[in-house]
């Protein structure tokens, strides 16, 4: 029963589905901020912290020492969450949590319909994808990069986001 609540609850309120005027919006944003053309929205996993489980604990424990949920958001150019999902144990890796995602079949599809400019930008925990954004690994262009003072700080912008709505399953880590 909760489940089947949880499912209708979520739908209400996240919507990863966008129309033309959502996805107009949400690139103009993240090009007249960060000069970044046909991007919609941005996608990060954090570690939701929670106490140790009495069975299977050895899944739950995370790379950063602790028991807790790995959960993946997407967020639009106005940091509205359009996907949320914190289903999977905190010793699977962001990418691993992508790649069995509803979120990522939508962007597929999507792409694969001719959209080529609703695009994601994530962190260097995804791989490139055509339809998802990613830093190029090159120490010298890193060092580049955080010169330029456009570059979007991905991470940054889903921790504001965080903070922004006060969750209270904090600390998001």
């Amino acid at each position: 029963m909760s489940q089947c609540y949880g499912a209708i609850h979520c739908r209400q309120w996240f919507q990863l589905e966008m129309d033309n005027n959502e996805k107009r919006r949400s690139r103009d944003h993240f090009y007249n901020k960060y000069k970044i053309p046909c991007i919609i929205g941005c996608i990060d996993g954090t570690h939701v912290k929670i106490i140790k489980p009495s069975i299977g604990d050895h899944l739950y424990f995370n790379r950063k020492g602790y028991y807790s949920m790995n959960a993946i958001i997407i967020c639009d150019g106005e940091m509205d969450i359009r996907a949320v999902d914190a289903r999977y144990p905190g010793s699977n890796h962001d990418s691993f949590v992508w790649n069995i995602n509803t979120a990522k079949q939508h962007f597929i599809r999507m792409h694969e319909s001719g959209d080529r400019t609703s695009n994601l930008l994530g962190d260097c925990g995804y791989g490139i994808e055509t339809y998802l954004l990613t830093p190029y690994r090159d120490p010298r262009y890193m060092f580049c990069v955080r010169a330029t003072a456009s570059c979007p700080r991905i991470s940054f912008i889903l921790r504001h986001l965080y903070f922004h709505f006060a969750f209270p399953l904090s600390p998001f880590l």
